[in-house]
């Protein structure tokens, strides 16, 4: 091909090229989980009894979340046909670690993140001297 003059895409060209050839965009799962809206409902309203019957006050309600922190993670998005339904997954990569952050309703006070890991020395600190705890702040 012997092209002599740059050709530059226009806004929006990847979108009807998509739209022309039936092509989408598909989150990757690698296993499905239905979301029971009914189940959370209830465990709200029994969470607001439960707060309203033992009288606890903001600074007495405490919440606590992890997050995974990944190298080489993956893409969860991928392009597909439109008669593609799924797109499979792949494994998720075992290069990471899950903080813990927990702290009370009031934001009064809260813990210093932990870090979870399955080993005592995770891989992704292979180059990071840890003397036996990791500084967070």
């Amino acid at each position: 091909m012997n092209l002599t003059t740059d050709y530059s895409y226009m806004t929006g060209w990847l979108t009807k090229f998509k739209k022309r050839h039936g092509i989408r965009q598909l989150k990757i799962c690698g296993d499905k989980a239905s979301a029971d809206a009914e189940t959370a409902e209830d465990f709200v309203n029994e969470f607001v009894r439960l707060v309203e019957t033992e009288k606890l006050s903001p600074e007495q309600i405490y919440n606590a979340d992890e997050t995974g922190l990944f190298w080489r993670y993956v893409p969860r998005l991928t392009l597909a046909t439109a008669d593609e339904k799924d797109a499979t997954g792949v494994k998720d990569s075992k290069e990471r670690i899950a903080i813990l952050g927990c702290g009370n309703a009031a934001g009064s006070h809260k813990t210093k993140l932990f870090v979870i890991g399955k080993s005592a020395k995770p891989r992704a600190f292979k180059n990071v001297s840890v003397s036996g705890h990791i500084p967070v702040k």
